[in-house]
């Protein structure tokens, strides 16, 4: 079973990622500024400015009850911390702040041991942005109090992003996606590339589900998908399946066999071998009916795929209109008639009797079948023929009983 990574969601990540980056700089003009008026050192002033910057924007832009102010207080508390215990030492002062910025970016989200790993996380990026302005250095910018200090605060808020995008990966054990990746190694030619545009779909809807708010039409949305897709390797195994069939089965060698025969039986005068001859045509023929069958089944596993393709494809569209702003009635709407469609397309029983149908028998092999009933006919007549010369009236009238009733 493959494990797909994907992040838990995007919208909420590129939100972090503004927090962080965007806060990063605007707290080292911020520190510039302050280090202008009181003329304490750019490197604290910027810890004391990171904190606070971040904790103002996380409370601007938190629209959830209660939680925004406590974000502030946190991240203000993270600043001054970070602030008090820079001279001690940088790394500590990393180590500190990191986790208070977790517990205020992570309030109300996952279990006590997660916090604890977020906290170790944001701790670690912290050290490593703090780093890499320090110790790395940007001497480029050591004449520039102001490039200094912008550029240090972007790199942490970078490594920061880089921790909330570590925070946010979500590890699945999608046994479909095995199912996909399994399909595209085992099929060839069009059967692969159907695979990988089913996969491709898969992947474009999920990320669109990600953004979806509802949770019943998530749900649903999921069901149409994960039920379209099963179906869609299932039509694309056994299409390949039959085409390898009707590879083997050589239909137009038999047709041009079957000709052949036909030609031979209308010419033959020996009774015994034209009763070979139309025994062999009779045995071509039905592989030629087996082999139409196969074209059938064929046909409509394409049909049926083309049906699977379309689900998909709409239910995508779907899905990115209802993530513009379209109204949640009309994406209700269409999942419905989504589920209809695909609850119309039965994938369980693909064997080829069930693809063709009953009408199979009347027109797959129709053609072939009226093509040999003159061959067939005449030799019946020659047969008639011989039996009335060298036998009485009961026998030729069972002969052209015989006639009739194969000839009807």
């Amino acid at each position: 079973m493959s494990v797909r990574i994907s992040l838990e969601n995007s919208r909420y990540y590129q939100r972090d990622v503004v927090h962080f980056f965007g806060g990063g700089a605007i707290a080292g003009v911020v520190a510039f500024l302050l280090h202008l008026v009181a003329g304490a050192p750019v490197s604290s002033l910027l810890a004391l400015s990171f904190g606070s910057t971040l904790g103002l924007m996380s409370n601007l832009m938190d629209s959830r009850e209660g939680t925004p102010m406590l974000r502030l207080v946190l991240s203000v508390l993270a600043g001054v911390v970070m602030m008090v215990t820079w001279n001690v030492e940088p790394m500590l002062s990393a180590a500190l702040g990191g986790a208070f910025l977790s517990v205020a970016f992570t309030l109300g989200e996952g279990t006590r041991f997660e916090k604890l790993g977020w906290a170790a996380l944001f701790s670690l990026a912290m050290a490593g942005g703090i780093w890499v302005s320090t110790s790395v250095g940007f001497y480029m910018f050591s004449s520039s109090e102001f490039a200094f200090s912008l550029a240090s605060g972007a790199i942490w808020g970078l490594f920061l992003s880089f921790a909330a995008g570590l925070r946010r990966l979500r590890f699945d054990r999608d046994e479909l996606w095995s199912k996909l990746n399994e399909a595209e190694k085992e099929l060839r030619g069009e059967e692969a590339q159907d695979i990988r545009q089913g996969r491709a779909l898969y992947e474009a809807i999920q990320r669109e589900l990600e953004r979806t708010k509802e949770d019943d039409l998530k749900a649903r949305a999921r069901a149409i998908t994960r039920e379209t897709t099963e179906a869609l390797v299932a039509f694309a195994r056994r299409a390949e399946e039959l085409q390898n069939a009707l590879e083997v089965t050589r239909s137009r060698q038999l047709e041009e066999r079957a000709k052949v025969l036909r030609a031979e039986l209308t010419a033959i005068k020996d009774q015994h071998l034209a009763r070979e001859i139309d025994a062999t045509l009779r045995e071509v023929t039905e592989q030629i009916q087996v082999s139409k069958k196969l074209e059938v089944a064929r046909r409509r596993i394409e049909a049926k795929k083309q049906r699977c393709f379309t689900a998909l494809e709409r239910l995508h569209v779907s899905l990115l209109q209802g993530g513009h702003g379209a109204a949640d009635s009309a994406l209700a709407e269409s999942v419905s008639n989504l589920e209809r469609l695909t609850d119309e397309v039965e994938w369980r029983n693909l064997s080829v009797d069930e693809l063709v149908g009953d009408e199979v028998d009347a027109s797959a092999g129709a053609e072939v079948i009226l093509d040999t009933e003159p061959a067939r006919s005449e030799c019946s007549d020659s047969e008639e023929v011989e039996l009335s010369d060298g036998t009485d009236g009961s026998v030729q009238e069972e002969a052209s009983e015989h006639s009739a009733h194969r000839a009807s």
